[in-house]
């Protein structure tokens, strides 16, 4: 696992049969609202680098609606993001109703995609 340099968080949705356009951009803006909303235990500062909609076509699948990329200055504020965050726990409880599946994977940002973790929720 990435200890040291930032880190990218890839998020992809795909949400339910029916869920109306609403609910999908009110999720997006929730997602880009982490940049700020996530703030770091110790210091109160956000921690996040950046939110983006950017991310590779080669990562995302036909089944995937929304995808996200979400960079972190280290692997440790990726891992307080994960379990501790309120923000974004709130978020992930929130959009549950409504997203089929989740899919996320993290990598080191370097020159080489090293998938350090990934995994589907469904």
């Amino acid at each position: 696992m990435a200890s040291e340099g930032t880190v990218t968080h890839i998020v992809m949705f795909q949400f339910r049969d029916g869920v109306n356009r609403d609910v999908m951009a009110e999720t997006a803006s929730r997602m880009y609202a982490l940049k700020d909303g996530c703030v770091h235990p110790y210091t109160g500062v956000p921690y996040i680098s950046s939110v983006t909609d950017n991310v590779p076509a080669e990562v995302t699948t036909s089944q995937n609606t929304h995808a996200f990329a979400v960079r972190f200055r280290t692997a440790s504020e990726r891992e307080y993001f994960l379990k501790h965050d309120r923000a974004h726990l709130d978020l992930q409880k929130d959009v549950s109703a409504f997203v089929e599946r989740v899919t996320m994977f993290d990598y080191p940002d370097n020159d080489e995609l090293s998938v350090d973790r990934a995994y589907s929720k469904a």
